[in-house]
């Protein structure tokens, strides 16, 4: 052996683990091996979250959210650490939890949702409606990344110091730390983020590239802000008054009230209403390269948009959502004022708040919901008493319940809907039914309908095997709730009581990952207007001679279409109303997915916000949704 030769280490020596440990004794280890741990977490974190290759770049061009993330994780772990007094038990726990909000984040974002949002994590049932976990495999880069950074996980956990247990007044008083941060993220004048709020929050309606910017756990804690709404600056008894004057009826000064619903026997009978929300529904003949042969999938829906008229209308939410859209359709409120992306039903409307229903009630209708859920769904038996419904009828109190897989048939809806009108015809005031259908949404597998004669004569040779399918399920779906509209027109054309039945779909399908569907048949595609994919139809039909008018096709806004069903009806508008008239002049479409001006031209939501026009609109739904209500003066009540 010469002099120059090394001795062989004993085997266990030449290990790695053995290496890697004597790396974790070394003393400046012992701080950068967390941050170390921390820091390949939040990457894996954003590799689970990121939707394409921008949003994955735009992360790393700013150093400071990646620092706040790691910062994030450490407070994480210091709870964890405070309860359970392990500290790798603590960073396992902190890893796992942030693992499972990126995974979900990503999932959303894939079926079309938006990003998540920690309101979100009430509506485990609803999002669980629009998961569809193979769709991980169509997003093989982000497994990718993933996968190649489980080994430095492993080497950073590893590294981790095998810290013994502090003592419990050091815990205490960590815990007390951890819970005055998290508390302080719902309070924006006191947030530990408020110096980043700008930074992170900049384009406010654009959410998705706000997450990338600031990544999933960042973005995340920072919309928590959003569950404590504060009032606008000039928010008080005078501003009311003074808007709520300047639209109030001439006629109609305030105190005063106008003749209740009951007309006079030589005066025309008020109208009942039916208004069908049904699920999902849209004009499948827009997309480009698909065929139905000699079949129009939807006939009862086109001759009554040829006959009575038809109006498009801008909802709020694509692919889900709902309750948004029946919120803006019954109430007028806008949800650009509420904070991105949440659901009121589930948080804001804890008091009676005016809507369709509590007017017609107001004038001496007879108020009713009826909704084609087994359970509560988005909180609607708690929400719907407060928008002025007397009854609220999910379908575990029908008399006819049929169903498709898992969901309740339209055709069940329309009979249902049908023995409740004919009793409730039976009393001496008029009826306003608000109706919920279910038959048409997600997901549509192949195996829906086992009867094909439903399936419409497709021809679609630009989609593969199984989007055709998924578009065929959804054809079906919606010839199925034609007819059931066709069933309830059929039946009131034949009664003496003057009915208008006003019919809309919510929002689009979603229709395969990613919008492909629509990218495929030229309805949208990345640098478009995203106003097509929020655009769903509305027609009215009636009895007693009452058609659209004006019949103008340009698009509005789903907050403007109870005014014009009030005033085809011929009855009184409340102030809010009739600010909802004026602004429609202005902004014909006016909305989260997009604003349109009065000469066609869109415009950022973000400079229509700051008009004196969106000032008011704010006012008012401040005021009825969470402010002391001051409109109450000029609420139109029926005289006693």
């Amino acid at each position: 052996m010469t002099d120059d030769t090394q001795p062989l280490l004993p085997p266990h020596e030449q290990s790695t683990l053995y290496k890697i440990g004597r790396l974790r004794r070394k003393r400046w280890m012992k701080p950068l091996a967390p941050v170390l741990f921390f820091l390949v977490t939040a990457l894996f974190a954003h590799f689970a979250a990121f939707h394409n290759v921008i949003e994955l770049g735009i992360w790393f061009t700013d150093w400071a959210p990646i620092l706040i993330s790691v910062a994030l994780l450490g407070i994480f772990t210091l709870f964890f650490y405070s309860l359970t007094g392990r500290f790798r038990a603590a960073c396992a726990m902190t890893f796992v939890l942030t693992v499972t909000v990126s995974l979900a984040h990503w999932m959303k974002l894939a079926v079309g949702r938006g990003p998540l949002y920690p309101w979100d994590l009430a509506l485990v049932g609803e999002t669980a409606n629009v998961m569809d976990w193979s769709c991980l495999l169509g997003y093989w880069p982000n497994l990718l990344l993933m996968l190649l950074a489980v080994p430095a996980l492993v080497i950073t956990w590893l590294l981790l110091p095998r810290a013994g247990r502090a003592d419990i007044p050091i815990r205490l008083g960590g815990l007390s730390l951890c819970i005055a941060f998290f508390v302080s993220l719902f309070f924006p004048q006191y947030s530990a983020l408020r110096p980043f709020h700008d930074r992170i929050l900049q384009r406010t309606f654009q959410q998705n590239q706000t997450y990338a910017r600031a990544g999933v756990l960042l973005g995340f804690a920072a919309y928590v802000q959003y569950f404590n709404v504060q009032p606008p600056p000039d928010y008080s008894e005078r501003t009311i008054d003074e808007r709520d004057s300047r639209y109030a009826p001439t006629s109609m000064p305030a105190g005063s009230r106008p003749a209740a619903a009951t007309a006079p026997a030589n005066t025309p009978k008020p109208i009942n209403l039916i208004l069908v929300l049904s699920e999902s529904f849209w004009d499948p003949t827009a997309l480009a390269g698909v065929t139905f042969g000699d079949k129009d999938p939807i006939p009862t829906f086109r001759r009554l948009a040829r006959d009575f008229g038809r109006v498009d209308m801008v909802c709020p939410v694509f692919g889900g959502g709902t309750c948004n859209s029946e919120l803006e359709v019954l109430t007028g409120c806008n949800m650009a004022f509420f904070p991105p992306g949440s659901a009121p039903y589930k948080y804001y409307i804890r008091k009676p708040t005016p809507s369709l229903a509590s007017i017609l009630r107001d004038q001496g209708y007879n108020t009713i919901a009826v909704h084609a859920v087994e359970d509560s769904y988005f909180n609607d038996r708690e929400v719907q008493p407060r928008l002025g419904f007397d009854t609220f009828l999910n379908a575990t109190k029908w008399k006819h319940v049929e169903k498709v897989q898992y969901y309740i048939t339209d055709a069940s809806t329309s009979r249902e809907v049908i023995r409740i009108a004919d009793a409730a015809a039976k009393e001496d005031k008029p009826f306003f039914i608000s109706v919920n259908s279910m038959e048409v949404h997600w997901p549509y597998p192949a195996d829906r309908y086992y009867n094909r004669i439903d399936m419409a004569n497709l021809q679609a040779p630009d989609l593969d095997p199984k989007l055709r399918e998924t578009l065929e399920t959804y054809i079906a779906g919606l010839r199925r709730a034609d007819k059931a509209l066709k069933m309830l027109v059929d039946h009131f054309s034949k009664s003496d009581e003057p009915t208008m039945i006003v019919f809309y779909g919510d929002h689009l399908p979603a229709l395969g990952e990613d919008y492909i569907l629509y990218r495929k048949t030229g309805i949208w595609n990345d640098d478009d207007s995203r106003l097509p994919l929020h655009t769903v139809p509305a027609v009215f039909w009636s009895n007693c001679g009452i058609t659209l008018a004006p019949r103008d096709r340009r698009p509005i806004s789903t907050c403007y279409l109870s005014p014009i069903i009030l005033r085809t009806m011929s009855r009184p508008l409340p102030p809010f109303f009739r600010f909802l008239e004026a602004c429609k002049k202005q902004y014909p479409i006016f909305s989260v997915s997009g604003c349109v001006d009065a000469n066609g031209k869109e415009i950022p939501i973000d400079d229509v916000l700051q008009t004196d026009l969106a000032n008011d609109y704010r006012l008012f739904q401040y005021d009825r949704v969470f402010g002391n209500q001051y409109f109450r003066k000029y609420t139109l009540r029926p005289a006693p």
